[in-house]
């Protein structure tokens, strides 16, 4: 996994640095909004006086940076950072739970939560890049993944620990619309969904981002 995430970045750096000496025009966008986790967890069996169920919280905030330039009249490279906030799955002593086709219990009751952030490298298309009021987008690309965090809530803490909280590369992909509110500056609406298989072929276990931010051109 090491060295597949310095290829990962030494690509990225090469790409990022041959568009942005070519490009035409450069971009920024900075978004802010709701993050939807696909966690993937089916409660089996609470004990007597439990709460009769784990819960799930699969949703978040969170935000994503991207910028890159155009190498072609209405194409170029995209580089993004992102942080999609947290997704839990709380639940009292002895209540048992299934994640990715393995059951657990917990030992005490609490909160077992991760944190998701990555940065990726993809192509994104223009519709019509000297549009002078709205401009749509569409791109695609591989992140590098980590979901952060640990529990010792759990009979079996070493299993997921390798499973909820994991890293990966993966595929991403999005699209949006600026709509211009002066020449270099627009008010950006995207939507993203990224996988984490950890296969890079597939959009399962996709989560998503849903936002709201500014675009500015240069």
């Amino acid at each position: 996994m090491i060295k597949v995430k310095l290829l990962f970045f030494i690509i990225l750096s090469l790409l990022f640095s041959f568009s942005a000496s070519s490009a035409e025009k450069a971009y920024i966008h900075v978004n802010y909004g709701i993050t939807a986790h696909s966690v993937g967890h089916t409660f089996i069996w609470s004990a007597p006086g439990g709460t009769a169920t784990t819960t799930v919280d699969e949703e978040d905030q969170g935000f994503m940076i991207s910028g890159g330039g155009l190498i072609g009249s209405n194409w170029g490279v995209d580089v993004m950072y992102y942080d999609l906030g947290e997704s839990k799955i709380k639940g009292d002593a002895n209540d048992i739970f299934e994640l990715d086709g393995s059951q657990y219990q917990f030992s005490t009751g609490g909160t077992i939560s991760n944190s998701t952030t990555g940065y990726g490298l993809g192509l994104i298309g223009f519709l019509s890049p000297e549009n002078n009021l709205i401009n749509g987008f569409a791109k695609i690309g591989l992140h590098n993944w980590d979901r952060s965090g640990s529990t010792t809530l759990l009979t079996d803490n070493t299993n997921i620990n390798s499973r909820f909280f994991d890293e990966g590369v993966d595929l991403y992909a999005g699209f949006g619309i600026d709509i211009n509110v002066l020449e270099s500056l627009a008010v950006n609406l995207s939507y993203d969904t990224l996988s984490f298989e950890d296969s890079a072929s597939s959009f399962s276990k996709a989560s998503s981002l849903i936002s709201l931010g500014l675009s500015a051109s240069f």
